[in-house]
């Protein structure tokens, strides 16, 4: 439980989740992007898709828009989410490894053959298009963010594509299109996105400050614009820090907060995770929280950069960004901030021990 000196934001009055767009007509830019998809859903012609862009352009937010446009109330039912640089655990891997070979009886073309699948295409990705869908279009949607991450599986891909490409179809998701093989880029409509105009930048920032009631000025927005690589969500994250510490929207106190954000207690936060002291973890994230005024999402983007920052071994860096982002992602879907951030301590403390 928490106590009053814990308290935090509710999920529903975060910006950046309040704000996220949920149809395709909500998204700020990349119109052209956008047309495409619509006419797709129109025609209801829905193939394959790649959608590539640099981090934060709003690659997943575009592909959940357009899978709701597209399934409508059946949306929840008819779409998934991976994320492929996410390890699996101990358990995906110990089912996956028992589980990777199919039947050499199967009917069809792939009669008479043994298929031996990756094991994250096992542990995540073969439940899901496996299953039926049981909607009124006769198919599923799988998203894979961090396409390009799963390297030597792509073939094994290729193969899932081939054989459930008529139950479930796929939107991939890359900031390497270099690093996806030409067979799966063949099978895909490929949508390239760049970062939101400046100027879209300070309209939507403005839009949503009437709403919310804060105000921006266009030299703040381009301090702003410029640290967050036009990323809308991550500069609602940095307002709302502003407003919980009543502080004005100005360049002076944007530098101190990235300033607070990149202090000695993030690095310790990291540190007493990886020496796995959860308990102490635990109480050192809500004392960064309530001190600097954070939400979660806006805590584990200063994490991400501190890991990106430290001397650690690549490979150990690697696990602790992958970690980070996964429950980023489980975020979302729970107001509660205790068990996420019991995960991740736990999670970063078995990195070392593995």
């Amino acid at each position: 439980m928490l106590n009053e000196t814990q308290a935090t934001i509710p999920l529903e009055k975060i910006y950046s989740v309040k704000h996220e767009p949920k149809h395709l007509a909500e998204i700020t830019g990349h119109e052209d992007a956008i047309a495409r998809l619509q006419a797709m859903i129109e025609t209801k012609k829905i193939g394959h898709v790649l959608i590539t862009g640099p981090d934060g352009c709003g690659k997943l937010t575009m592909a959940k828009c357009f899978a709701r446009d597209l399934f409508g109330d059946e949306y929840g039912s008819s779409v998934s989410v991976v994320h492929a640089s996410n390890t699996l655990t101990a358990e995906e891997r110990k089912q996956a490894q028992s589980e990777s070979r199919v039947s050499a009886t199967r009917i069809g073309s792939m009669a008479g053959q043994t298929l031996i699948f990756p094991k994250f295409l096992q542990a995540r990705v073969k439940p899901v298009v496996e299953l039926k869908a049981m909607n009124e279009l006769g198919f599923k949607i799988l998203v894979v963010t961090d396409f390009d991450q799963l390297r030597q599986d792509q073939q094994g891909f290729r193969r899932l594509m081939e054989l459930y490409g008529a139950n479930c179809r796929f939107i991939l998701l890359t900031t390497q299109v270099s690093s996806v093989i030409d067979p799966i880029l063949s099978r895909c409509q490929i949508f390239l996105l760049g970062p939101v105009t400046k100027a879209k930048f300070y309209k939507e920032l403005t839009r949503i400050g009437n709403v919310e009631g804060f105000k921006v000025t266009y030299t703040f927005i381009n301090s702003l614009y410029y640290v967050t690589k036009g990323n809308i969500g991550r500069a609602l994250n940095l307002i709302q820090v502003f407003g919980l510490r009543e502080k004005k929207l100005n360049e002076d106190n944007l530098f101190e907060i990235l300033t607070d954000l990149e202090s000695t207690a993030i690095q310790k936060f990291l540190e007493t995770c990886l020496n796995a002291n959860f308990l102490q973890a635990k109480e050192l994230y809500f004392q960064i929280a309530r001190k600097q005024g954070l939400a979660l999402p806006t805590f584990l983007d200063a994490l991400r950069e501190e890991a990106f920052r430290s001397p650690l071994p690549q490979p150990v860096k690697a696990a602790i960004i992958d970690t980070i982002a996964d429950v980023d992602a489980r975020s979302v879907v729970s107001a509660a901030e205790e068990p996420h951030v019991v995960d991740l301590a736990l999670r970063l403390g078995s990195i070392v021990r593995d």
